[in-house]
């Protein structure tokens, strides 16, 4: 995984020689940059909160909302700014768009702009419900595994008119609160491809089944209601399981819905991190080399996406802990709405 992190952050630095021949400027002169050739710059700063890009704090920032003009400024860009809203946001606007069809040409164009400096980036298109807005993420293919950014161009829906932007979230802390815990949001995250080609077992079989399901949100494998443990949960029972677990059912929360299967319950937390290779060793000859992974720090999750469809987590190994202390190992396959 070092390896693999280490050549991906080589890429970044390759294609901008003319970054480092860039002059000085005046740090009260905001230096004019196309964003490809800024890029080097936010994807460092990011790590940060951008805190060596803010110039100056406008006057229209408040307690709630604080807004920074930033050291550089998007060349052909309407406006550039820092925005702090619990977290940073380094925020390019482009203008409004009179007709979707605008708005995603230019979006074409910005993308082509950025190829053309950095040949290994790919963007990929979604659409969240969210303001019926598409979101292009950024994303940088080696041969060993995939970077996905949290940067990324946005087209957003304003009553007849369609915005265009680039947003670069920076680096946020894991916190925890008395309403609620917020996980780790890293500036970018980093997949390795499995290594394995995919078996033809019957767990692995109904395995991409149930992937295949997901695009439609379980609607067809749904079955009746499960006692949900709480107001803002529902639970299914599917009509489809996996081999060897019967006891697979669908969740649906307020912004999501997991086909959830129970793989292992009930152990101490050493027997249980042992049992977990075996998991991950069974999982990937079900995916195969379509998929890459990515392991949390503390071992308890993994993370599989597809890599022609990158921006999508497609399904999650999870170490979850009892309240009597001892611990489970959960498969979530994400529905397409989650996304």
């Amino acid at each position: 995984m070092k390896q693999f992190t280490f050549s991906l952050a080589l890429l970044i630095l390759i294609g901008l020689p003319v970054l480092a021949q860039e002059s000085t400027q005046s740090t009260s002169t905001p230096q004019k940059l196309i964003l490809a050739k800024a890029f080097e710059k936010l994807y460092e700063s990011s790590k940060n909160g951008f805190s060596d890009l803010r110039l100056r704090e406008t006057e229209t920032s408040d307690a709630a909302v604080r807004i920074y003009y930033p050291s550089i400024e998007i060349e052909n860009a309407e406006k550039t700014r820092i925005f702090y809203v619990s977290s940073y946001d380094f925020d390019v606007e482009y203008g409004n768009f009179n007709s979707e069809e605008a708005a995603r040409s230019k979006v074409e164009e910005l993308k082509k702009e950025f190829s053309n400096v950095y040949s290994v980036f790919k963007f990929t298109d979604y659409h969240p419900d969210i303001l019926k807005s598409t979101i292009c993420n950024f994303v940088q293919v080696s041969d060993k595994g995939i970077r996905v950014y949290r940067a990324n161009f946005k087209i957003e829906k304003w009553g007849q008119t369609y915005k265009v932007s680039f947003h670069y979230p920076a680096y946020e802390k894991a916190s925890t609160n008395y309403f609620f815990a917020s996980p780790e949001k890293p500036c970018y995250i980093d997949y390795n491809f499995v290594d394995q080609q995919q078996s033809y077992d019957q767990f692995s079989s109904d395995l991409r089944k149930i992937l295949e399901e997901a695009k439609t949100d379980f609607k067809n494998i749904k079955g009746g209601d499960i006692l949900s443990p709480s107001y803002a949960t529902l639970e299914n029972e599917a009509t489809i399981y996996v081999a060897g677990y019967p006891n697979c059912y669908i969740q649906s929360k307020t912004f999501s819905i997991n086909y959830i299967i129970p793989y292992l319950k009930g152990g101490d937390f050493e027997t249980t991190k042992t049992q977990l290779q075996s998991v991950i060793s069974n999982v990937n000859k079900a995916l195969g080399s379509d998929y890459a992974f990515n392991a949390s720090a503390d071992g308890m999750k993994t993370l599989y996406i597809n890599r022609y469809r990158p921006e999508k987590n497609a399904l999650t190994i999870s170490i979850t802990k009892n309240k009597d202390n001892t611990f489970d190992i959960r498969l979530y396959i994400e529905a397409e709405s989650n996304k």
